[in-house]
């Protein structure tokens, strides 16, 4: 995939990845959607038809380096997402999130299946992030998220 120059350093000056303090088999998960889906519970599997076009939508803006786009479709993804199944999401992931939002990201996703490991936010523009990066940090300590932490990493082209 052909990515334009400058766009990964771009989002790296504005990610930012949080450990949530608790890592989940990703096969609970899995399970649980699959029986929903087995169920028929509504909305299911229309969350994860939109799951696949918001990645190949993803792929798209990247190639044509759009970040508030990729911010779009990230939030997209994260929504459909959490209607997969109720153990995607926990009151600590929340609060990250919750105070990611109030202090300069824009968007925001748990990897993976979710329900823990790691959560992945966009900042606004990249005087944000360490606003973001001080802000989440603050967060952990004040709600005493045990085991998270902001991660020092980046992506790789």
């Amino acid at each position: 995939m052909v990515i334009p120059d400058g766009f990964i350093g771009q989002v790296n000056r504005r990610v930012v990845f949080v450990y949530s303090g608790k890592s989940r088999l990703s096969g609970d998960i899995h399970g649980h959607v699959y029986g929903t889906m087995r169920d028929n519970r509504r909305g299911v599997r229309e969350a994860l038809m939109q799951m696949t076009q918001q990645a190949y939508d993803i792929r798209t803006a990247f190639r044509q380096g759009n970040y508030m786009d990729v911010c779009q479709l990230v939030n997209a993804s994260w929504e459909c997402q959490r209607r997969l199944h109720e153990s995607v999401s926990n009151a600590e992931i929340e609060v990250l999130f919750e105070c990611a939002f109030h202090n300069g990201a824009v968007a925001g996703k748990a990897g993976g299946a979710g329900g823990g490991g790691v959560l992945m936010f966009m900042a606004k523009d990249d005087e944000a992030r360490g606003l973001l990066v001080e802000a989440l940090i603050d967060c952990i300590d004040r709600q005493r998220i045990e085991d998270a932490r902001v991660l020092n990493c980046q992506i790789l082209a």
